[in-house]
């Protein structure tokens, strides 16, 4: 029979791909790993804005910044391939690592064990010795003060005596396998938010109704399965001393479906509308029609200033021969105050400039107009016509799964932290005037509360 030979017997040693692959998903390694490359790019997310608009990233960042910003998916990152792949590969992770310790776990708790050596019972982290006199039958006794305490009671009764194996609290030890079970729940969902879920941004104008909103970062246009109206708009300021300054704003929404009205509800900030499984937050506003009376002040070159009052978008002489228009208006521009836009011809030949025009002075000088040395707003009056509401759209489907997932890990957590898994050996034989019983006890975590439960377990049994 011819030998195996040791090269031979090194191939049979060596693992298999399925071995290789269980052996890498089940490292403890792999999970530090992937914690830290994860809260890495949740940093990285939370630095950078999600999905908002091109412009907000090449203002932050420039033209560089955003093209590297987009290949790199990092204005959203949340919904990135590589990013789901890292949750896909931590979800696997625990799983294997679940289903790695859990036969151990499940063969230790599957019986309770009888100890009927006393030398073992007395080397348990807590054990006592007891004497206890009377004609009683102290097995009666421990196992009554053990069921009192809720522990459940395997007895075995002997020539030699009566052998008995108590616990309680089993559950707790199933408890990291259900919040592991939580987690993976929570990153399914989280995957399904990812990938089907989406936001955006749809504006309403008073008395207008919309089926659709366009999402962030790429505004592509997506259908709504039903209508939303804007009925009204209203909008609460702070005290009319301290300027027009909003306090709070509120739009009241219906939502038709089949030409039919399906529900009413006025929003604000934190308020917002939901509807199969869209929910649409109160962002923003703007003044959609409205008039505007500002008033000028005009400083000439020789000749005494005067004051000019305009209406928005209408056409007036600056001077003889040179026309202006106000093409566009801000009450208070980045907290500078006023700021109107003229589109003015410097030259009269009428190529058309635009310069802002503020409450103060310096700024028109930088345009030359012959015979005027400046120009600045003393005065406005705004009316509001009628308002657009700006509303966020967000759909995430893997929310209540997501909802789920936290139910089960609080669960778990829950048997873990307020549940302690013990146990309590004893055997009890005759000795002397009455009965020699020895107690060990276990426990796998809080020792400290255990030795005083120990200790009343012990007390109660003297006492009876």
């Amino acid at each position: 029979m011819p030998k195996e030979s040791a090269s031979d017997s090194v191939k049979q040693q060596q693992p298999g791909f399925i071995d290789t692959l269980w052996n890498f998903f089940s490292s403890i390694k792999l999970t530090v790993v992937l914690l830290i490359v994860i809260a890495l790019f949740s940093m990285v997310g939370t630095f950078i804005q999600q999905n908002s608009d091109p412009e907000v990233y090449i203002r932050l960042y420039g033209e560089a910044g955003y093209k590297l910003i987009r290949v790199l998916q990092l204005d959203n990152l949340y919904s990135a391939w590589y990013f789901q792949l890292l949750l896909a590969l931590f979800m696997m992770n625990l799983i294997v690592c679940s289903l790695e310790r859990f036969p151990s776990l499940w063969r230790s708790l599957k019986r309770l064990t009888l100890l009927a050596n006393p030398d073992h019972i007395m080397k348990q982290p807590f054990s006592a010795k007891l004497q206890l006199a009377g004609k009683t039958n102290a097995a009666s006794k421990l196992e009554r003060v053990l069921m009192q305490s809720g522990y459940k009671v395997v007895r075995l009764n002997s020539s030699e005596g009566v052998f008995m194996a108590s616990e309680k609290g089993r559950i707790s030890r199933f408890g990291p396998y259900i919040t592991h079970f939580g987690i993976v729940i929570t990153i399914i969902g989280a995957m399904i938010g990812g990938v089907r879920g989406v936001r955006g941004y749809v504006e309403i104008p008073e008395g207008q109704l919309v089926n659709y909103f366009y999402e962030s970062g790429t505004h592509r246009k997506i259908a709504l399965p039903f209508y939303v109206k804007c009925e009204d708009f209203k909008i609460v300021y702070y005290d009319q001393k301290k300027g027009r300054m909003p306090k709070d704003y509120f739009s009241k929404l219906a939502v038709y479906e089949n030409d039919e009205l399906i529900m009413r509800k006025t929003i604000e900030v934190n308020d917002p509308l939901k509807y199969k499984g869209f929910t649409f937050y109160q962002a923003n506003y703007r003044p959609r029609t409205y008039t505007v009376d500002i008033e000028f002040q005009i400083d000439y070159e020789g000749s005494s200033p005067r004051k000019l009052t305009v209406t928005y978008g209408e056409e007036f002489f600056l001077k003889k021969g040179i026309k202006a228009r106000v093409v566009d208006f801000s009450e208070n521009l980045n907290n500078m105050g006023p700021v109107a836009i003229l589109e003015i011809s410097p030259d009269g030949n009428g190529k058309s400039k635009r310069v802002p025009v503020f409450a103060h002075a310096g700024i028109f000088k930088h345009v030359k107009v012959k015979g005027i040395k400046d120009i600045s707003i003393t005065d406005f009056h705004v009316k509001i016509l009628t308002y657009a509401t700006g509303l966020q759209v967000k759909k995430d489907p893997g929310v209540p799964v997501v909802l789920v997932g936290f139910c089960i890990i609080s669960l778990g957590v829950m048997f873990s932290l307020g549940i302690f898994h013990k146990r309590i050996w004893a055997i009890v034989r005759p000795g002397g005037d009455g009965w020699e019983v020895c107690l060990g006890g276990w426990t796998y975590k809080n020792r400290g509360g255990f030795e005083r439960h120990f200790q009343e377990i012990v007390s109660r049994l003297q006492q009876e």
